[in-house]
């Protein structure tokens, strides 16, 4: 078989394994999106290593086929698409405002279902398409603790869910909760956008380091390497 045959199906094998995101099902209390792997990424895997193995041959090209399909079928479920991590990471933005704004609501005498719909209004999408459907779950019945469960699971939004769950369960003042809760929410944003701040920075010295090391070589290591083998000779 062609190596470029071979290669063509690794390709394929891969772009066909690449994980996309789940479309949750209508229903009065929807599950939180989560990732899930293409079906065919058994088949996939199993591609990769067959290609690998006749492309490389023997023994050896047998180990390394094993080796990459099952290393592709464990890791590729496992991948956050870009669509489902940009989603997060807005959930997380939007979370502290989001807090605030039920807290205000509830503050000014409104209900728990008209404050949750009003901070929805407010932020927009994703989290007033979360908020959203909490909302309709409960005006259509839904048990109260698995809707906050559903939206515990949401990035951002788990301490909102929680203190509301709490709130219900002990009689707490829910008005009086949530701008301690707000206050851990920024807390925790501030602190993860700190930690992309100093991610980006190490990052960024990579290419650094491969532009400057390079020719820290060539113009410094190379001319005294070259003098001592002139002096030798």
């Amino acid at each position: 078989m062609s190596p470029y045959v071979v290669a063509a199906c690794g390709v394929a094998a891969l772009l066909l394994a690449w994980p996309r995101a789940a479309s949750a099902p209508m229903s009065p209390a929807p599950a939180p999106r989560r990732r899930v792997p293409r079906p065919s990424v058994t088949f996939s895997a199993v591609v990769l290593a067959a290609g690998t193995a006749l492309l490389l041959g023997g023994p050896t090209g047998i180990v390394t086929g094993v080796a990459l399909g099952i290393g592709v079928r464990l890791v590729v479920p496992r991948l956050e698409s870009r669509r489902d991590r940009d989603r997060r990471e807005r959930l997380s933005r939007q979370a502290p405002l989001t807090v605030d704004l039920v807290a205000a609501c509830l503050a000014s005498g409104s209900g728990l279902e008209l404050s949750l719909a009003a901070a929805a209004r407010a932020v927009g999408a994703p989290t007033s398409e979360v908020l959203h459907s909490a909302v309709a779950a409960l005006r259509l019945g839904a048990d109260p603790q698995q809707v906050w469960g559903d939206l515990a699971a949401e990035p951002g939004l788990g301490a909102l869910a929680r203190a509301v769950s709490r709130s219900q369960q002990t009689g707490a003042p829910l008005a009086e909760l949530l701008p301690r809760v707000a206050a851990e929410v920024r807390a925790t944003e501030r602190a993860r956008v700190d930690a992309r701040i100093r991610t980006a920075a190490v990052r960024l010295t990579a290419p650094l380091g491969a532009a400057l090391l390079p020719a820290f070589f060539l113009l410094g290591v190379v001319p005294v390497v070259a003098s001592w083998v002139d002096a030798l000779l």
